[in-house]
This record gives structure tokens, C-alpha cells and sequence, in this order.
């Protein structure tokens, strides 16, 4: 006993139930037409219009997305070497010295050289601020705790931006710093 639909029991359709026909003797198969009898006919008398969608009169719209990101890095050894630059100020020093070839690696050793220089001048202006006023007894302690605050507040603002630098390096795109970014890259 066999599997219905299977082997000798099936049954072949009809051509009403789903097999074509064959087509008579001075006809072509459908798949045989060619492309020229499928294209409408030409139309010689109207002229063709050569259109540049650039030269509309129509200006473009302004849209709220931001310019695509720069990429100015696509090396794994130059991202990490941007990555961990941009992680460490002091390493960053040794590649502004060393490396002269890669300006991805140039650009974030330069900004996180700056970026350590401000953490390391905020540091010291408040120290140094806090301690010539912690003589005065009351002055002195509110004084010494508006400049751990702003210390604070420089220290969290500079590991943030760090972080931002460090990401934007990993991921191969230029970064600036806000406004210590454009500084240094009006200094050259």
C-alpha cells in the first residue's frame, strides 16, 4: 500500500485544473517574447525632455537633522590609540610628541592634553584659594566649601566630557570639545 499523493497512485490534472496549454504551432511561449514586445511603441514626434532634479526651481527643505558625523579615523590600532589618549591626559602628551603622521590621533591628544591641563588649573586655583582662606573661621569654611563645589563641579564636567571624548574616538568620528575644542583649533 502506498502514500497518496505519492508514486504511481497520483494522478496527473487536467489541463482545466491548472496546466497550461500549449500553444498552437505559429504562436511563441510567453517566455520567449522578447523585450522590445513588451515596451510601448516609440513616439518619435514628441521631443524627450532632459531633466536635472538639481536645477529645480524648488529650494530644499531645512530639516532638524544634524550634518553627519566625520569620520576621521577607521583603523582599529589609530581609534584605540585616539580611545586611550583621550582616557589618559599624560599619554596623550607622549603621542602629541611622538605621532605625526595620524591627525585623528593628533587632534584627540591635543584636546585631552587641554582638557587635563583645565582639571589640573582648576585644582589648584581652588587648593590654593581654599587654603589661603581657611585662616577665617567662618568665611574660611564657607569659602573652602564653594571651592570644593566648583572643584566638584569642573572635576564632574571634565570626566563627562572625557567620557564623550573617549566615544567619539572609539567610534572613529572627529569631536570637538565645546568651546575648548574651538579654541585649540584656532590656535593650529
Amino acid at each position: 500500500m502506498g502514500m497518496r499523493g505519492f508514486g504511481r497512485d497520483r494522478q496527473q490534472p487536467h489541463a482545466s485544473e491548472g496546466w497550461q496549454e500549449v500553444p498552437d504551432e505559429g504562436e511563441q511561449p510567453a517566455w520567449q517574447d522578447t523585450v522590445d514586445e513588451w515596451l510601448p511603441p516609440e513616439q518619435p514626434d514628441q521631443p524627450v525632455e532632459d531633466v536635472n532634479p538639481l536645477e529645480e526651481d524648488t529650494p530644499f527643505e531645512e530639516t532638524d537633522e544634524p550634518a553627519p558625523r566625520e569620520i576621521i579615523a577607521t583603523n582599529r590600532v589609530i581609534r584605540l590609540s585616539c580611545t586611550l589618549s583621550a582616557f589618559l591626559g599624560f599619554f596623550a602628551l607622549l603621542l602629541l610628541f611622538v605621532e605625526h603622521e595620524s591627525k585623528a590621533i593628533r587632534r584627540f591628544s591635543l584636546q585631552s592634553v587641554a582638557l587635563t591641563a583645565l582639571h589640573l588649573l582648576a585644582a589648584l586655583v581652588m587648593g590654593a584659594l581654599g587654603a589661603a582662606t581657611s585662616s577665617a573661621p567662618v568665611v574660611g569654611a564657607a569659602m573652602n566649601a564653594f571651592c570644593w563645589m566648583v572643584y566638584l563641579c569642573v572635576a564632574v564636567t571634565c570626566l563627562i566630557l572625557r567620557i564623550r571624548l573617549m566615544a567619539a574616538a572609539w567610534q572613529g568620528f572627529a569631536f570637538r570639545i565645546p568651546l575648548l575644542g574651538n579654541w585649540l583649533e584656532t590656535l593650529g
